[in-house]
């Protein structure tokens, strides 16, 4: 699975995270569950009919184990997706400073750089 620095979707993400654990049995209404949301309304969610919010965001980003980067990278993602298109231009470059700094963390780190 990807890194949530390959994505310029959330919903996109989350999507491919539950594929990756749906391989593993899981069913949409379990996955939901961890987020304390139904299986419906993370479809609705996945679907864009929906949207995730900031709040339910870090929540996620939690059960995930998201480095701090990868949660600030997420909220952006969330706030991008519902930003009017005036304001898209401003989430882009945001996304790009912050996938910068987390490559720039983990080159002094030592660790794996982000998709």
């Amino acid at each position: 699975m990807k890194s949530i620095f390959g994505y310029l979707s959330v919903r996109e993400f989350l999507s491919d995270r539950f594929r990756q654990e749906k391989i593993r049995g899981m069913t949409l209404a379990t996955f939901a569950a961890q987020f304390e949301l139904s299986g419906p309304m993370f479809k609705m969610i996945m679907k864009g009919t929906r949207n995730l919010s900031v709040y339910k965001a870090h929540d996620i980003a939690k059960l995930f184990q998201m480095t701090h980067e990868e949660q600030e990278y997420m909220e952006t993602l969330v706030l991008a997706e519902q930003a009017p298109a005036a304001h898209q231009g401003y989430y882009e470059k945001r996304l790009a400073q912050i996938k910068e700094a987390a490559l720039a963390q983990q080159q002094t780190s030592g660790a794996t750089q982000p998709a």
